[in-house]
């Protein structure tokens, strides 16, 4: 029961991120952020005042969250030459939240949410991108395309940080279980003082 529970969690996160994603904006995730600095903060106040074993979760959660938080910082200056994660991550399935078909040849545009510049993706037959660029809505190029009907997609830099904080929390539950069962187990096998 416990797994399946943890495996609906999953699941549910899952689609609250992928719904997060569809809506990626630079506020929305200026509140993801905010969100995410909450809970390490909950969590310090947890590590702290909870009874064993429950404490050792809350400190394998807080390791590994902010652990994964810097390791995917765009800004790090230490350990500089580690790849980061949310950036490839976000390379791979943005495309699958623009409103463009590949399998239909023609020239699409959309703006990214809370942007004026237009962007446009140009397919051949096979479905291959045959150019990729941007402009501003009053460009020429546009021919006379009203920008007020041209789709909205995603922000990408928005994109990326709501990756990062969510693998962030992800490892970090990851690594608080870890933590607390290791941290269990430990307490199970301590002689009792009697």
């Amino acid at each position: 029961m416990k797994y399946l529970l943890a495996f609906g969690g999953f699941a549910l996160s899952l689609v609250v991120v992928g719904v997060l994603l569809f809506f990626a904006s630079e506020t929305l995730a200026f509140w993801v952020v905010f969100i995410f600095a909450l809970v390490m903060l909950v969590a310090i106040c947890l590590a702290i005042s909870a009874p064993s074993p429950r404490h050792s979760f809350w400190i394998g959660f807080l390791i590994v969250s902010l652990g994964m938080h810097y390791l995917d910082d765009p800004q790090r200056s230490f350990m500089a030459s580690l790849p980061r994660f949310s950036h490839p991550m976000a390379d791979l399935i943005y495309d699958y939240y623009l409103p463009i078909n590949p399998k239909r040849p023609g020239l699409y545009y959309y703006t990214p949410r809370g942007h004026s510049t237009v962007w446009y993706q140009e397919f051949d037959q096979r479905g291959e991108r045959k150019g990729i660029g941007a402009m501003s809505p009053t460009d020429k190029k546009l021919g006379g395309i009203d920008v007020s009907t041209i789709p909205v997609a995603p922000e990408k830099r928005a994109f990326e940080v709501i990756i990062r904080e969510y693998f962030a929390l992800l490892f970090g539950i990851l690594g608080g279980w870890l933590t607390y069962r290791s941290g269990r187990s430990r307490q199970n096998y301590e002689p009792s003082d009697q």
